[in-house]
């Protein structure tokens, strides 16, 4: 095979890897997607100090926030409340309410990754935007309905 064939083939090769699949070969994102423990990590700036907030809680199969603490800018309390959605893509969009100050984070753009098991992204709050990133850290990471380790069982 002389070179200019092989150099052709490759590329071809490589375009074909690189498009996007058919809708239904594309990883797909649901709700069920987002139930479990998470660590949640806020940073961002509030004039010269700087936003910091680390925490734990879970989310049940709806989205719905049901427990967690959390320590903002050195004052622990919980959180209140809670609602994520996520769409076929992986976007997340929704908010937590924390106890200190009765703060809220409004998801405006977030992502979770392929493995299903982070979440990266912006949040408006009462005084900045800020990066939030969350890391599932319990069972795990959700996959594709009769995947390779869905961990259904059979009788």
């Amino acid at each position: 095979m002389n070179k200019r064939l092989f150099f052709t083939i490759a590329v071809l090769a490589g375009v074909l890897l690189a498009l996007p699949g058919s809708a239904s070969a594309q990883q797909s994102f649901d709700l069920i997607d987002l139930e479990g423990s998470w660590a949640i990590y806020l940073y961002g700036a509030y004039e010269t100090k700087t936003e910091h907030m680390f925490g734990a809680f879970y989310l049940n199969g709806h989205g719905t926030l049901t427990d967690g603490s959390n320590t903002y800018r050195g004052n622990s309390g919980a959180f209140l409340a809670g609602q994520l959605q996520i769409d076929a893509n992986g976007g997340v969009s929704g908010f937590l309410q924390i106890e200190t100050w009765a703060l809220r984070m409004d998801f405006i753009r977030a992502q979770m990754d392929r493995s299903k098991t982070e979440i990266t992204g912006f949040v408006t709050g009462q005084w900045y935007p800020a990066l939030v990133r969350m890391v599932k850290t319990s069972g795990e990471p959700a996959v594709e309905e009769g995947g390779e380790g869905s961990g259904e069982e059979t009788s």
